[in-house]
């Protein structure tokens, strides 16, 4: 009997891992001032990577953090006939 309660309790929590698993994780949604905070620490990364050349690996790996993708097409409404879109959480901020 001791052996059937034991695999009945093994069963259980067995279930309640599953059940776990199945359940839809919480995602942190920063908040406007969040991620003002996080770009202005990125920003003054940058600022200090560019001091020095060596660290221009570094650099661009920052940018591409910070700029995320930009992209440039030919736009006949603009003044300049140029349209520039910066998809990034940067963006998000202006």
């Amino acid at each position: 009997m001791a052996r059937l309660t034991a695999r009945e309790d093994e069963r259980d929590a067995l279930r309640a891992e599953i059940a776990k698993l199945t359940e839809p994780a919480v995602q942190h949604v920063p908040t406007h001032a969040e991620l003002e905070t996080i770009y202005r620490a990125q920003v003054e990364r940058l600022e200090s990577l560019l001091t020095g050349s060596d660290q221009m690996v570094a650099t661009n790996a920052l940018l591409k953090d910070l700029l995320g993708e930009i992209r440039v097409m030919g736009d006949p409404e603009a003044a300049d006939g140029v349209s520039i879109t910066l998809c990034s959480a940067a963006a998000q901020l202006l």
